[in-house]
């Protein structure tokens, strides 16, 4: 296995995703783990036609066998949001719903990928500790229900800046217990905790008086707005939003800092 300098820990970006960092500094078992997700959990589920796994009761089985392997890589590295996804896909084959599995297996390989970029960006090679330094990206939180919706906007933002992309609130207030973002980009309706008062949150803690917080909703009533201002909101934008224009938006509140 590759040998990584547990001092690239220290800059943190794995706990974007993944939760277990703290959990196993200077242990083996943490890198063997790393290395095998990094490795094979990208591979999994790649080969298959959702219609061959909805219809073919061999193939469905070794499938699901693969899915609870990735499950359990994810478990033990405490990634936050691809778990939930891959509970879904369980749940689509099961109802031989085959148009929901392949999009849910889209969005997994694209929640994949960004924890795997993640990953790559942490593990420094021992030969060149002498050269690690923070990510200077900022880092943009976005917190949205919709898993397609998530990665969507996740994927616009990433070649650009570090992303946390969460799918509830209550593990965004959860992450905030570790993480200081330099922006929020909120969705409005959201299981038990709504947009308007995660960002309420956000705004009684101390750090972030003046961070940036993006709405970024379907809802496009005066009311709407008007409900995100009042809540502590500096914009609000319409799904569905462009890749340029978010970018945009992005660039110019974190150049003003508000």
């Amino acid at each position: 296995m590759a040998k990584y300098d547990m001092t690239a820990l220290m800059h943190c970006d794995l706990l974007d995703v993944v939760g277990a960092v703290q959990s196993f500094p200077g242990r083996e078992e943490f890198w063997v783990a790393l290395t095998k997700l990094c490795g094979n959990a990208r591979q999994y589920l790649r080969s298959y036609t959702p219609s061959v796994v909805i219809y073919e009761d061999e193939t469905r089985r070794v499938f699901l066998e693969e899915l609870r392997e990735v499950q359990s890589l994810l478990s033990d590295l405490k990634v936050i949001n691809i778990p939930a996804i891959l509970g879904n896909i369980q749940e689509a084959v099961a109802r031989k719903d085959e148009s929901t599995l392949t999009d849910l297996l889209r969005v997994f390989f694209a929640e994949m990928d960004i924890l795997r970029q993640a990953i790559t960006d942490t593990m420094v090679p021992e030969r060149n500790t002498s050269s690690i330094k923070p990510n200077a990206k900022p880092v943009v939180m976005v917190i949205d229900d919709m898993p397609e919706l998530l990665t969507g906007v996740a994927e616009m933002l990433l070649e650009t800046y570090r992303v946390i992309a969460l799918p509830n609130a209550r593990s965004a207030i959860k992450a905030l217990e570790t993480q200081t973002p330099s922006l929020f980009i909120l969705d409005i309706e959201m299981p038990d905790i709504n947009g308007y008062e995660l960002a309420k949150y956000i705004r009684s803690l101390a750090r972030f008086k003046t961070t940036p917080i993006l709405f970024l909703s379907g809802k496009g009533t005066r009311e709407h707005v008007l409900a995100a201002m009042l809540h502590g909101g500096n914009d609000y934008l319409l799904k569905p939003i462009g890749k340029s224009e978010l970018l945009k938006k992005v660039k110019q509140y974190l150049a003003s800092g508000s």
